[in-house]
């Protein structure tokens, strides 16, 4: 399951990066996923942080849909247990997960036979931008009602609002 997984086909290129700063890059990149997944509300039954996580990772990266399910799974878990909270909780990834360039365009490589992720913190960021535009795009087109109501409902009650 090694390829590119940009957002809805756009080529990923690295941004200008700070020296040795791939840890924090990455330690605020792993919250749009979850974030993403609140605003969107695909699941209004969802509760959890890491379901959302999950929803978030689908959301930003389609095409997972199309590789095999224990792999799928198998990604998530990594991503979230051993990166997003590693690097939450304990301000370090965990067994499994490391930083590095998985290839040409590829933000996020996943290993499944050794259960290893490399995450490019050069690649990841711009991914998530063109993710955010591509959300933006929706959220202004007239025909996107839900979504917008999704996005206002989850603006109110973060501003308490």
């Amino acid at each position: 399951m090694r390829g590119e997984y940009s957002t809805h086909g756009e080529k990923v290129e690295a941004l200008p990066g700070i020296p040795h700063s791939g840890f924090a890059v990455l330690q605020v990149c792993l919250s749009y996923f979850e974030t993403i997944a609140q605003y969107q509300r695909v699941n209004p039954k969802t509760k959890r942080d890491g379901d959302f996580f999950r929803e978030g990772v689908h959301a930003v990266f389609p095409k997972l849909q199309q590789e095999q399910k224990d792999d799928i799974d198998a990604l998530l878990k990594l991503l979230y247990k051993n990166a997003r909270c590693g690097l939450y909780h304990s301000s370090m990834t965990r067994a499994g997960v490391g930083l590095g360039q998985p290839g040409k365009n590829i933000a996020i490589a996943f290993f499944p036979q050794k259960n290893q992720l490399v995450i490019d913190p050069h690649r990841l960021p711009k991914v998530l931008k063109l993710h955010l535009e591509f959300y933006r795009r929706q959220l202004l087109d007239p025909n996107e009602g839900d979504l917008r109501n999704k996005f206002e409902t989850q603006f109110n009650k973060d501003n308490g609002l």
